[in-house]
């Protein structure tokens, strides 16, 4: 399963980590160069054969860290579990910067000898022993370094140096004057020194991850969703059933509380492990090309790649397009009360047709909820028998909302006519596949593409002008009955922005808050079809709104009583 904690690190975090594995080491560098051109003179017949497996041992011996040193670390850093290996390193320096007459400082022991290996750490260390050293005194035991002072004696076992020293070039290379401040506050010969030292490098080491990672909340909540489904499902296979269950499983986890942040969750999860996974074969991808860098690349397979990778980032980037609350201001739109009846399905976008039925739940459920939550910090008795709206109320809601979406668009529609602005035809054809049948809509439309191919197929084929619409609503009667419905519509409205020629505003913004709207109706309609497929297919049973919604409501209600304390009337 691609690891969740991955999502949100920042390119420079990642390049990191990178550099770190590919770290040479500076004791093995020549050595291992060496061996090389030997090896070359004595196996010149055999180097076709046997170079790309020697090259592989050879890079690996002149690495400063193993592999899984660098993959630990970053766990730990990822999940912001770094307190105790700071602890450790605190301790280590202590030790090597108070002796530094045996010890040769912190420079000599972590780069010039490298001894971060279990034997040249004990070997390196083993002078330390043999001196009557105090605050703090040294010895080596099975497990590695025991550091003794008055008050207590703490370990730094030899099989984590070599963690330790990647932490601390870690810190080196993204800390400024990282190193003096160790050998400062570690100048004393009390303990506590050590511990102040670890609070710093963890604070330091904190406010340089802000930048580079995700709030350590919104990690927690993602890793916990990630175990709950790897025990109880597939994220290739979420639905649902699946946020139903995570939510009455949740019952005492903070922020599951309420079923909506359950539902927007899982979204938000969902979305975050298809960009570790589409990071992830794109990483693979590059090392596929590396490895076949020798053979020839034709440029229809690099044209493939590269439109793969556009259609990818762009399905993905559709769902974090941010929610259109702007609607509400200048010019109005909507008012707040008719935003919030479709906030929820601008906010999840595609996944709206995912989780049908979870979006219904929130919006009628959700609601009830917020009410009983509110009513408990009232402190007052929570006597609530059944939501304020059901299913089929909802939908009606959702309904009314097209409507006053089609008013808006005609508006939008006029605004422009009034500037002979050529958009006004798409407003239009769209404001009235909102308000009206759709017959009578599917037949405007069809008799506005006649008119358009009529253009298209001309010889010199012309760019629609306003010209040609003034031309058209002299030719066709419906046309001019709706342009105008849609200059009655706008002379109705007494919302900011449509008020009057002095109220307008750039034309562009109607053209843009009409494409959202839009947007809002497809979200609605979209909604609505997958609502009923998905209860035409319960057990191959017709299963009505009504009652699907008195199911729901035993489901509901048991779960609140549980959370809220919930009474019956």
């Amino acid at each position: 399963m691609t690891n969740i904690i991955e999502y949100g690190v920042s390119q420079v975090l990642q390049a990191e980590f990178d550099m770190l594995r590919e770290t040479l080491s500076m004791r093995e560098y020549q050595g291992g160069r060496n061996k090389e051109q030997n090896r070359e003179q004595n196996r010149e017949q055999n180097r076709k054969q046997n170079r790309k497996q020697n090259s592989g041992r050879d890079n690996e011996l002149n690495k400063k860290y193993a592999a899984k040193t660098i993959d630990k670390l970053a766990q730990y850093v990822l999940c912001r579990n770094y307190g105790k290996a700071c602890l450790e390193l605190a301790y280590l320096c202590w030790p090597i910067v108070r002796h530094q007459d045996y010890s040769k400082g912190l420079l000599d022991f972590f780069w010039i000898q490298e001894a971060i290996s279990p034997s040249r750490f004990r070997s390196s260390l083993y002078p330390l022993t043999q001196h009557d050293l105090h605050a703090p005194s040294v010895t080596l035991d099975q497990v590695g370094l025991v550091i003794s002072d008055a008050k207590q004696d703490f370990t730094v076992s030899a099989s984590r140096v070599m963690l330790l020293s990647a932490l601390l070039e870690l810190l080196v290379g993204n800390i400024p004057n990282i190193i003096e401040d160790i050998e400062t506050q570690l100048s004393g010969a009390d303990s506590k020194c050590v511990g102040k030292l670890a609070k710093y490098l963890q604070k330091k080491l904190y406010e340089f991850l802000k930048l580079h990672l995700p709030t350590a909340n919104l990690q927690q909540k993602y890793r916990y969703i990630h175990q709950w489904i790897g025990e109880n499902g597939d994220v290739e296979k979420l639905n649902d059933e699946a946020v139903l269950n995570f939510w009455i499983s949740a019952t005492n986890v903070p922020g599951y509380v309420k079923f909506e942040n359950v539902l927007v969750d899982i979204v938000d999860y969902q979305f975050a492990y298809e960009q570790v996974k589409v990071a992830r074969e794109i990483s693979f991808s590059q090392s596929d090309l590396e490895h076949t860098s020798s053979q020839s690349i034709t440029p229809d397979l690099e044209e493939d790649q590269a439109a793969w990778l556009y259609e990818t980032i762009f399905e993905l980037s559709e769902d974090i397009i941010t929610p259109p609350i702007w609607l509400v201001d200048k010019p109005k739109f909507m008012t707040k009360k008719e935003y919030t009846c479709v906030a929820l399905l601008f906010g999840l976008r595609r996944a709206v047709t995912q989780f049908p039925l979870s979006v219904m739940r929130s919006e009628v459920f959700g609601e009830w909820q917020n009410l009983i939550i509110q009513q408990t910090r009232d402190k007052s008795d929570v006597l609530i028998d059944r939501p304020k709206q059901d299913y089929t109320t909802y939908f009606g809601r959702l309904s009314d909302w097209r409507k006053q979406a089609g008013n808006t668009l005609l508006c939008c529609a006029a605004v422009l006519y009034e500037h002979k602005d050529v958009r006004c035809l798409g407003l239009l054809s769209q404001g009235v596949a909102l308000m009206i049948e759709r017959q009578e809509s599917q037949d405007f439309s069809h008799m506005l593409q006649r008119l358009v191919s009529t253009l298209e197929n001309s010889e010199n084929k012309p760019e629609l002008t306003f010209t040609h619409i003034s031309r058209w609503l002299l030719q066709s009667k419906t046309l001019n009955n709706f342009f105008s419905l849609a200059k009655k519509t706008l002379a109705k409205n007494n919302r900011v922005g449509f008020k009057s020629n002095k109220d307008f505003h750039e034309l562009d913004i109607y053209e843009q808050g009409g494409e959202q709207i839009v947007q809002g109706g497809k979200l609605i309609h979209d909604l609505n079809q997958a609502v009923f497929q998905q209860l035409a297919n319960k057990n191959s049973e017709l299963v009505t709104l009504e009652i699907f919604f008195t199911s729901d409501l035993f489901i509901f209600k048991g779960e609140l009583e549980k959370r809220h304390g919930l009474k019956h009337e």
